[in-house]
């Protein structure tokens, strides 16, 4: 998976975590807060097994903005 791609899918899934977290609370479901849970903690595997270089497989940092250069190794990324 392009790493553009899984950036794009944590976006969202973070987007649809705090959106169940959020439903849970107003209808104070204790069961709906653990499926946003479970929802973040599938997103964050996907982040970590997706978001990095097709070349040297270093990660890439979630706080700065999509790279076009891995930072590590300084090839160009699709």
């Amino acid at each position: 998976m392009n790493h553009k791609i899984s950036r794009r899918i944590f976006n969202i899934g973070l987007l649809v975590t705090v959106a169940v977290a959020l439903l849970g609370g107003i209808l104070m479901k204790e069961w709906i807060i653990w499926v946003s849970v479970g929802i973040f903690a599938l997103n964050f595997v996907q982040q970590l097994l997706f978001d990095r270089c097709p070349h040297c497989d270093e990660w890439f940092s979630y706080r700065s903005k999509e790279p076009d250069f891995c930072p590590r190794c300084g090839k160009k990324l699709d």
